[in-house]
């Protein structure tokens, strides 16, 4: 009878442990809720961002807190006051949260020792927007450190004396970049699952229940991430992303810009002529990649950028007319006029191939091309005003192989030239049979190459926005030429005339060098690797062509020793 007593005491205390319990889940929110309320209107009469919160959530026996429709934005008055210029403010930001779930905390521990360890943060659907004043948006240069009103480094927890946090899982998330003045989208970017490792939240001195972020061991990790762009037309892929805050280093594996579609799908999809781009990328390192100057100033602050193991496969369609309306700018010039405010030291790019190709409907010879062995280094990439003030240069040095020949490029654009002045220069080493080259030469300029040797290319010229000119050395042994026609059939007389008057040999017996000239008047809807392969091209045909210009001629007898070679030059 003692025992039945003792059973019925025990599960009579058990149930009641368990309602008090179930109730405590209860009071809690019913304290906390208003306490919640009364916190949020505090923050929101003081500070320029409203903050503001749909539900709250909490569950002891799970060790759980979900908060739900929290929202940080600028107030109207504030987004005005940007868009006015009335603010020290370059930009505002907003996040707003669908759910967020704070797991993994025990409630004995906050009574006791006013601490919270919370081992997992997960959001489901977070937007992150940055307001810019308007698309013209510039950045003169970038900021140091400041303090900001919405910042991450500030935290306040009341009441509480310590808090640690293990992992925070976003599995949707977005950013914005938003025009203020007319809430236009500039740009977006969306994904899902980022894994935030390393947060650590350390107490501010003096200041019982603020807490400053330590970033020093934090990572995020992106795997098998994929995005629909240009309408759902390409995707872009990557295997795995690694962002060690520390280090400011950003490192990617299995990169890949592919159509989703067939590319006559994609083509078809313009009204002009258009290229098709096919990008695998092995691996990516970004080095330096400061997270400061992005979130406080939208500013896309990076040191280096290597690229290893690029395979591009690029299809123009030419069974388009092109649109003629359009207006290419050349590279400092897009990037003094761009809205993203950007400084990359440099990007270099290794152990890469190419293949250009050209489809039509009308089966013809048609350009293809294929680059090997290409290594690339390009400095000093910036649209801010303080880098294109100065004499800073944007430089490419390209290497390559064109078919089995090693060809180099360099091209120098100051960001200020006074007539919008580049320069351009480049030659090739080695020799290499004609014949080669049929598969480039023949459907750029019509003529077929039957025999001989290349000896060596090069060249120097300048150009601006509207034409380029310069001076091309084709070297060659033994050549001889077939010239074509519009309809692709053999001019013979014309071919006659080329083998007979061209030189076979350059330089010929004598040890004269022949000169030939570049000029090429830019197509200003065509991009800039038109303007540098049509003005090269221009030089091909002047050495080839018996009609071409020759610039000038260099002597060997007339060279004293010791004294460099000149020659005339009429730019």
């Amino acid at each position: 009878m003692k025992i039945k007593k003792s059973i019925r005491t025990a599960l009579g205390i058990l149930l009641l442990g368990v309602l008090l319990v179930i109730f405590a889940n209860v009071i809690l929110k019913s304290i906390a809720s208003p306490y919640l309320k009364q916190e949020i209107t505090k923050i929101n009469e003081e500070k320029e961002y409203i903050l503001s919160v749909e539900d709250f959530n909490i569950n002891i026996f799970l060790g759980r807190i979900s908060i739900e429709g929290l929202s940080i934005k600028p107030k109207e008055e504030f987004l005005d006051s940007l868009v006015n210029g009335t603010t020290k403010e370059r930009t505002l930001k907003a996040i707003s949260i669908s759910k967020v779930t704070f797991s993994g905390w025990t409630f004995l521990s906050y009574l006791t020792k006013k601490q919270i360890d919370v081992k997992k943060i997960i959001i489901d659907q977070l937007n992150f927007n940055l307001y810019r004043p308007q698309k013209n948006y510039q950045v003169e240069m970038v900021d140091e450190e400041k303090e900001s009103s919405f910042s991450i480094d500030s935290i306040y927890i009341s009441g509480v004396k310590k808090a640690s946090l293990t992992e925070v899982k976003i599995e949707n998330y977005g950013f914005h970049i938003i025009d203020a003045s007319n809430m236009d989208t500039i740009s977006a970017y969306r994904g899902n699952e980022l894994i935030i490792d390393g947060i650590d939240l350390e107490p501010v001195e003096d200041k019982i229940g603020y807490f400053h972020l330590d970033n020093s061991a934090l990572e995020i990790r992106l795997q098998k991430q994929e995005f629909n762009l240009s309408g759902g037309l390409y995707v872009l892929s990557f295997e795995n992303l690694l962002y060690t805050f520390e280090d400011e280093h950003i490192s990617i594996d299995g990169l890949n810009f592919k159509p989703r579609v067939s590319n006559d799908e994609v083509m078809g999809s313009f009204k002009y002529s258009s290229e098709v781009y096919d990008i695998a990328i092995k691996n990516i390192s970004i080095g330096g990649f400061d997270l400061d100057p992005l979130i406080h100033s939208g500013v896309l602050y990076i040191d280096q950028i290597d690229i290893d193991s690029m395979t591009t496969h690029i299809a123009k369609d030419k069974s388009k007319p092109f649109n003629e309306d359009k207006r290419v700018l050349l590279p400092v010039h897009g990037l003094k006029k761009s809205n993203q405010p950007l400084q990359i030291n440099s990007i270099s790019i290794t152990n890469s191939f190419l293949n250009y190709s050209e489809q039509d409907k009308i089966p013809k010879d048609l350009l293809n091309i294929d680059m090997s062995e290409i290594n690339v280094s390009i400095t000093n990439i910036s649209s801010l005003k303080d880098s294109i003030s100065i004499d800073k240069d944007l430089t490419i040095d390209f290497k390559a192989k064109l078919i089995s020949t090693p060809i180099e490029t360099y091209i120098k654009m100051p960001y200020n030239s006074a007539a919008g002045r580049f320069y351009f220069s480049g030659n090739s080493l080695g020799a290499t049979n004609f014949t080669f080259f049929n598969s480039t030469v023949l459907p750029a300029i019509g003529v077929k190459l039957v025999g001989g040797r290349l000896d060596g290319l090069s060249w120097e010229a300048v150009g601006n926005s509207t034409a380029m000119d310069g001076s091309f050395t084709m070297l060659y042994t033994d050549l001889e030429v077939e010239l074509f026609k519009k309809d692709n059939s053999e001019n013979k007389a014309l071919s006659w005339i080329a083998n007979t008057l061209v030189k076979s040999s350059n330089p010929n017996k004598s040890g004269k060098t022949t000169v030939s000239t570049m000029h090429f008047e830019r197509v200003p809807y065509k991009g800039i690797g038109n303007y540098l392969w049509k003005s090269i091209q221009s030089g091909i045909v002047n050495a080839l062509v018996p009609t071409g210009k020759h610039e000038s001629v260099k002597t060997e007898k007339e060279e004293k020793p010791g004294k460099k070679k000149k020659s005339k030059n009429s730019n």
